[in-house]
């Protein structure tokens, strides 16, 4: 199953964390409830990175609670934490949407204690993602994550997430500044964290370079240039040394051409910025298409770290170009 950040477990985790007291307050007669079972067999598949079976148990937990419980606080948590895992899944993101607002109307209404605030930005967040009145919809996640970050509160899974969420959003709409301040947000909220988020630090880290890359006019300056330079090399030195081919992480093959490529055009006529200006980004906010700079590569090896020298494995890529627009798989 694919899915739009591979962090979705860690996402997960801190609601899974929250969610721990259902069953310690089960007692010998709770211990048989639907929710309870569909619960343990949820922790049981999340815990052993069955994507598939965590969804099927999540959503069956939050389900079997609106039937025995109704309007209880431990419904909201079980619509909450099916949200946070579904919400990075494009065949769950709706469900997720309607797991959402029903752990909002009971916030609302001061059934348990979950954050309101938290809860509409996960909610806003998956509208954002689903495309919905997109213009308004990242407009309202950017409020309410301005408000969350004027109140002084702590970064977060959530929050670091939606704020790359953002940044793909305004990406697509070329608004190069603010994804610049909205991907550096992300970066630094996930790097914050303990243990940091790579995946959302990675996606990030691209995002505002890539914006760097593609300003123009007087924004285009070597200043903008060098400091997508060390985005994308803080990206490549988070990876460890690839196996092989089949198993090369994609956004690692594309930071390192990127890089590649800048350095080659920093010396070259041409102007980096109007050729890396081509970039469009994809719904799930990778780059869809890429700039033509096979005259610009440098016919050098790149330079990749030492340690894949000493230990035998992948030190060298060799990239596919697509002409045509047909797939390129490797």
């Amino acid at each position: 199953m694919r899915n739009r950040n591979t962090g979705a477990w860690r996402l997960s985790a801190q609601v899974l964390a929250i969610g721990l007291w259902l069953g310690a307050m089960a007692g010998p007669l709770q211990a048989a409830a639907p929710h309870l079972i569909e619960y343990s067999a949820y922790k049981k598949a999340f815990e052993a990175g069955d994507v598939p079976s965590a969804l099927r148990h999540g959503e069956a937990a939050w389900q079997e609670a609106e039937k025995a419980l109704g309007d209880d606080a431990t419904t909201a948590v079980l619509a909450y934490n099916f949200a946070r895992l579904a919400f990075a899944f494009p065949a769950t993101a709706e469900r997720a949407l309607q797991a959402y607002e029903r752990a909002l109307v009971l916030t609302e209404r001061g059934i348990g204690d979950l954050s309101a605030q938290d809860v509409r930005i996960g909610l806003t967040e998956v509208r954002l993602i689903l495309r919905q009145n997109e213009s308004t919809t990242a407009n309202e996640l950017a409020r309410l994550l301005t408000e969350r970050q004027r109140a002084n509160v702590p970064a977060s899974d959530l929050s670091a997430h939606a704020w790359k969420t953002l940044a793909i959003a305004r990406m697509r709409d070329m608004d190069h500044d603010t994804v610049i301040a909205y991907a550096d947000i992300a970066a630094a909220e996930a790097q914050a964290l303990q243990p940091p988020d790579q995946q959302v630090l990675v996606d990030s880290l691209v995002l505002g370079a890539m914006a760097r890359l593609s300003r123009s006019g007087p924004e285009k300056t070597q200043e903008t240039i060098y400091e997508a330079i060390q985005r994308l090399d803080r990206v490549i030195a988070l990876y460890p040394p690839q196996r092989d081919i089949d198993s090369f992480d994609p956004l690692l093959a594309k930071a390192l051409v990127w890089r590649a490529s800048v350095q080659a055009m920093v010396g070259t006529e041409k102007d980096p910025i109007d050729v890396l200006s081509l970039i469009r980004m994809s719904d799930d906010g990778r780059p869809s298409n890429c700039p033509d700079i096979a005259a610009l590569l440098q016919r050098t090896p790149l330079e990749y770290p030492d340690n894949a020298l000493r230990t035998g494995r992948v030190g060298a890529v060799l990239f596919g170009l697509d002409w045509k627009g047909t797939a390129v798989d490797r």
